[in-house]
């Protein structure tokens, strides 16, 4: 599987700039294009998780890019104390996750 970009709220957080997020997401996305490099030359098939929490459209809703919202609403990263902030899926990000997998099955 790729990869969703874990670090989208803090880097957002931290400047609320669109092309530090940008930056970020070329850094995940080069990542991710390594392993699908080597899942496909092994001949494995890859969920494309990095496209399902749509890492790469940063458009602004009400002040705030889809990927960032996205991250918040799928991961435990923007919850408090004590779920988070942790990088890990809540239950909607997992099923997105499973969808991305189901998607490869034959």
């Amino acid at each position: 599987m790729t990869y969703y970009a874990v670090g989208l709220p803090e880097v957002w957080s931290a400047m609320h700039s669109v092309s530090a997020l940008q930056s970020y997401i070329g850094q995940v996305a080069a990542l991710n294009g390594l392993l699908e490099s080597i899942y496909t030359t092994a001949g494995d098939p890859v969920a494309d998780v990095q496209g399902a929490f749509q890492v790469e459209d940063t458009t602004l809703v009400d002040g705030t890019p889809l990927d960032v919202l996205r991250e918040c609403q799928w991961t435990w990263v923007c919850a408090p104390p004590p779920l988070g902030p942790d990088i890990h899926a809540n239950s909607n990000g997992y099923g997105v996750i499973a969808q991305a997998f189901e998607e490869q099955l034959p």
